[in-house]
């Protein structure tokens, strides 16, 4: 299970890693960040099976990111951490779906019990998703892929696909990870990287048209994906393969 801890206070963060690595051994920290924007920029290209945040945070807030999680990634899971003046806060984030709250100061056996509960729901939808793909779901799989390679430079979510296919957000991101052995973000990043590969190679666009034809609304963004991706920021790839 991967998850992201989410908390400006570095001494939280730390904390709450530590109880993660010697409680939950099978549980992959894949960031651990300071900063609501970062969190954002983050989940664009990667899954994450669980979000651990807080409320409170610079730039975006945690209510904000949870908004944009059940809109756009539905089947990651939120717990919240707050401070006692904000339990109005907590309220709101129940509207979202957080699986649980917890309240500052952090008690230990109180989180593990939360993640506990959290990791034995998330391996039970495992299991159900190692189920045999029909083959009128993998038909559905084919027409998603599609579509995305239609829609790459889109913005297309989760509540994107389930509006357009007419089926359960949760059900498509599971059945389609089942199938491809990738996530819909990880997919969606792959065709992005490869487009703008070529067009980095075959034409002479601007850093900042190629990062609009390929689907993101600043170059920064975009060079950030890209390294990630491909080892080398997009100006550093294209002198690469230059005459």
């Amino acid at each position: 299970m991967d998850v992201v801890i989410l908390d400006d206070e570095r001494i939280i963060r730390r904390g709450l890693e530590k109880i993660l690595r010697d409680n939950f051994p099978d549980i992959n920290i894949v960031a651990s960040l300071g900063d609501g924007q970062e969190a954002v920029d983050f989940f664009i290209d990667h899954h994450v099976d669980l979000l651990i945040t807080d409320i409170r945070m610079p730039h975006m807030d945690g209510l904000s990111i949870m908004k944009m999680l059940q809109e756009e990634k539905p089947d990651t899971g939120v717990i919240v951490i707050s401070g006692y003046d904000d339990f109005k806060y907590c309220r709101q984030a129940l509207k979202y779906h957080a699986f649980d709250y917890i309240l500052k100061p952090v008690d230990k056996a109180e989180l593990i019990n939360i993640i506990q509960r959290y990791y034995e729901q998330w391996g039970q939808g495992t299991e159900v998703c190692e189920g045999q793909i029909s083959d009128q779901e993998k038909k559905v799989i084919r027409d998603i892929k599609f579509y995305l390679k239609r829609n790459y430079a889109q913005n297309v979510s989760l509540k994107t696909l389930s509006e357009e296919f007419h089926l359960n957000a949760v059900y498509i991101s599971q059945m389609f990870k089942k199938e491809t052995g990738e996530s819909l973000t990880e997919y969606v990043l792959k065709i992005r990287m490869i487009k703008a590969a070529g067009l980095l190679r075959d034409t002479d666009l601007q850093i900042q048209e190629i990062a609009d034809k390929v689907g993101y609304s600043t170059p920064k963004q975009f060079s950030a994906a890209f390294r990630r991706y491909h080892g080398v920021i997009p100006s550093e790839y294209r002198n690469s393969i230059a005459p």
